[in-house]
């Protein structure tokens, strides 16, 4: 249920994203999917301090035990990651697209 929040949130992120970069026509939709990929600076900075205060968590955690997974899953946790990662770029990258165009559209009439 939380991939669903999460790639609703990417796609909304970047249709309004790309709306804005195609109306401004500073770059199109994909572009803007694109620059974030490949400059992950804030992501890697959060990643750094989530896995400084994770690690700050493990001893006050030590007794909990977690539910395991069934034994008869039909899929493999790995083949669900996989997906949930495709997913999750892929979403990105629609959402700049559609809204990129649906900016450069509205952009043009108006002027």
């Amino acid at each position: 249920m939380s991939l669903v929040g999460l790639l609703i949130a990417l796609l909304l992120a970047f249709l309004i994203g790309g709306y804005v970069a195609g109306r401004l026509q500073a770059a199109p939709g994909p572009s803007t999917a694109s620059c974030t990929r490949a400059v992950p600076g804030d992501s890697i900075i959060l990643a750094i301090i989530g896995a400084l205060l994770g690690a700050g968590l493990v001893d006050n955690l030590s007794g909990v035990t977690l539910p395991g997974l069934p034994d008869d899953a039909p899929q493999s946790l790995g083949t669900i990651f996989t997906i949930s990662g495709i997913l999750a770029l892929l979403f990105p990258f629609v959402g700049g697209a559609i809204g990129g165009a649906w900016g450069a559209r509205t952009g043009r009439r108006r002027q």
